[in-house]
This record gives structure tokens, C-alpha cells and sequence, in this order.
């Protein structure tokens, strides 16, 4: 689907080295928005996050999406959304 591989290290820059405050995780979770640039690629990463927890043997698994960053981005323009 036109991933890239990652960069030597790119694992690492999404890791906390411990407790940190809110703007520190937010920026670990920017460095993620480049690959949800297509519906299919959300779509690819959230059935790959599925398939490696049941092959990880979890029982449970949360995912979090964020509309208000992926969303908009494929959403029509205000003039097409029917009176906004």
C-alpha cells in the first residue's frame, strides 16, 4: 500500500523513556500522522494491529483513532456538506 520502511530507529522515536507529560505523547503520537495519509492505509494499520494481538495471544486490544486529525482530512469542503 506504499508504506515505507522506517527509518534505523524509528521504533525508538515512538517510545517514552518514562512518565512524561501530555505535549511529550502527543508529539511521540504526530510523528505516526504520515501513515494515515489514505483511508486504506488506516484501514490496513488498524487490521494489522488486530492480527499481530491475536497472534500475540491478547485477549483484549483498545485502538484509538483521532477523527479530528485523520478525518477531516477526507472530508468534502463545507460547500458540499449539504447547508454548513
Amino acid at each position: 500500500m506504499g508504506f515505507t520502511r522506517p527509518r534505523r530507529g524509528g521504533a525508538r522515536a515512538l517510545q517514552l523513556p518514562g512518565p512524561a507529560d501530555l505535549t511529550t505523547y502527543l508529539g511521540k503520537v504526530a510523528t505516526t500522522y504520515r501513515f494515515f495519509d489514505t483511508p486504506e492505509h488506516i484501514a490496513r494499520l488498524a487490521c494489522e494491529a488486530v492480527e499481530d494481538a491475536a497472534a500475540d495471544g491478547a485477549d483484549y486490544l483498545e485502538l484509538r483513532f483521532g477523527p479530528s486529525i485523520h478525518a477531516r482530512k477526507y472530508a468534502p469542503p463545507p460547500s458540499r456538506r449539504g447547508g454548513m
